[in-house]
């Protein structure tokens, strides 16, 4: 698989140790004719920021317990002292209101009877889990040519996302683009890298934005052999993950440390993914 890395120096160690990076990946195999290159690595952005969020639901249990505790109370309660003294505490006198709201007594005349009384329906409110969100992830670049090379280096690489984002069209059917690997590195050697296990795992994601900004400082360009090159791009680059993962999509399950093989993640998002 051919990387196109920009800037061009960005995995020579040189005199130094290199520096950190982050690389997308098309999971789908290219014809040689497609694209010359099926990856892309830039320097690490600053400013990177991870949001995992879930979703819970408030739900009233007071109605439901109330019930509970009538429906298990047998006839020989009710009719003991035992059923007549609760039949005449405050839950009984709340359980009343509470059931002539239901068959649609005026809300005011229960507000009244309820202040006259001195009680209040408990609803015993609890948190019910949903889901979870499904992640997306922002990048923004500032790139900067230093050579004419690289100033095709930069019109490659916008092309190179805008193009994975769009799905290709045949009639009315619209094929799903395909997904892609992001995987942060950290330098070894020179023009040798490995993932970083300092930076959160990313799972398989769609690309769903593209922003580009030419010349943000100026309105100032390069002489290049075939016309003239902008000085300078920014590009944002906003991802979403392919599915709503589970803890062991992203963690080992005997020592909670992230799984960097990624289970689940597939070039074709699973509809019911297998495996832990």
């Amino acid at each position: 698989m051919t990387t196109k890395v920009f800037p061009r120096s960005l995995r020579r160690a040189g005199e130094g140790e290199g520096l950190p990076s982050i690389r997308f990946s098309i999971k789908k195999s290219l014809p040689a004719d497609e694209s010359e290159f099926q990856s892309v690595q830039l320097y690490m952005p600053s400013g990177l920021q991870f949001t995992d969020g879930a979703n819970y639901n408030g739900v009233n249990l007071g109605v439901i317990n109330a019930a509970n505790r009538f429906r298990n109370a047998t006839k020989e309660d009710i009719k003991s002292e035992k059923g007549k003294k609760f039949l005449s505490t405050e839950e009984g006198v709340v359980t009343g209101l509470k059931i002539l709201d239901k068959l649609g007594v005026d809300q005011n005349l229960l507000a009244a009877q309820a202040l006259e009384q001195g009680v209040a329906f408990n609803p015993a409110t609890a948190l019910a889990f949903e889901n979870v969100n499904l992640r997306q992830f922002s990048f923004a670049f500032t790139l900067v040519p230093e050579s004419e090379k690289e100033s095709r280096d930069i019109r490659d690489i916008e092309n190179f996302f805008r193009k994975y984002m769009y799905p290709e069209v045949e009639g009315f059917v619209s094929k799903y683009p395909p997904t892609f690997e992001i995987k942060f590195y950290d330098p070894i050697a020179d023009d040798e890298i490995e993932e970083s296990i300092y930076m959160p795992m990313i799972h398989d994601c769609y690309i769903i934005g593209v922003d580009v900004t030419i010349n943000p400082e100026g309105n100032s360009f390069h002489k290049a052999s075939n016309g003239f090159a902008p000085t300078s791009t920014n590009m944002t680059l906003t991802f979403a993950e392919g599915r709503m993962l589970s803890r062991h999509d992203i963690y080992n399950k005997d020592n909670l440390q992230y799984n960097y093989s990624r289970p689940n993640s597939s070039a074709e998002i699973s509809v019911a993914p297998k495996g832990d």
